[in-house]
């Protein structure tokens, strides 16, 4: 996998394309300012991101991420009862977009993702991953099959993704060289710290996951995800982490045993 280096135009569309409502980053830089200097700042940041992508190194100063906590029910004592937002700074936010662009489309050409996942993928959505599943069911029946769904939502998908096994996977899938070295330092020495009203934590590093929030996090997880189907004797339905597992057969309760083996 080659990343293509960037140009100064490709930046200042980014920069005009973020969205003014979003708040201020980490570093508590607005959107509006960098809009204003965007004439100023983006040779720089031309510079700076290729020199990044010629040296395969993602600066630690965009691994940054700033969590807000925001109240879902319950004991407001209670941390479980808070869903953490959490925003990354406006300027990793530019750079994740330039290599996604790379990162999304080598799949594609060599076929590498799985033909079942329907997530985060162009021209495949909710209503297709539907239409698939009553597709593969429907069939079964009309050939006198029982079929057996069985449907899994991943606790933390995303925040218990490893870094190690998700750059081998990189490595398999063909995304090599300074490729892969950018994406292991994208992944690595990442940071986060959590912000009330009042104040703002120490910060603290992040040894595993994803980052929540990220351009380049769905991606990544759609290729840490997708060896999955083949680990077991099921059809695999996929959006995301989302997952169906389908067998049909003749006999349930043949049918039941041997999906109590799979799982």
């Amino acid at each position: 996998m080659f990343i293509q280096p960037v140009c100064a135009e490709e930046i200042l569309f980014h920069i005009d394309m973020l969205d003014n409502k979003k708040s201020n980053d980490t570093y508590d830089i607005p959107v509006h300012i960098i809009k204003l200097s965007k004439h100023i700042i983006a040779p720089v940041l031309t510079t700076i991101f290729n020199n990044c992508i010629a040296e395969g190194i993602y600066p630690d100063a965009l691994k940054v991420a700033k969590f807000i906590p925001i109240h879902k029910s319950g004991d407001t004592s209670n941390p479980s009862n808070y869903r953490p937002i959490s925003i990354l700074p406006h300027f990793s936010k530019i750079f994740e977009k330039i290599l996604l662009k790379d990162l999304q489309s080598f799949p594609d050409k060599n076929n590498i993702l799985c033909p079942n996942q329907f997530g985060f993928r162009k021209s495949f959505s909710t209503v297709r991953a539907l239409m698939s599943l009553n597709d593969k069911i429907t069939s079964k029946g009309e050939e006198n099959l029982c079929t057996c769904a069985i449907f899994l939502d991943m606790k933390k998908a995303f925040d218990t993704a490893d870094h190690s096994i998700l750059t081998k996977k990189l490595y398999h899938f063909g995304i090599r060289g300074n490729a892969q070295n950018l994406f292991a330092s994208y992944l690595s020495n990442r940071k986060q710290l959590m912000t009330t009203y009042t104040c703002k934590s120490d910060k603290e590093y992040i040894t595993c996951g994803i980052p929540q929030g990220s351009v380049l996090g769905p991606t990544l997880f759609l290729n840490y995800i997708n060896d999955l189907p083949d680990c077991h004797a099921m059809l695999t339905l996929l959006f995301a982490d989302d997952t169906a597992l389908l067998m049909s057969g003749p006999n349930i309760l043949d049918l039941q045993n041997t999906i109590n083996d799979e799982l």
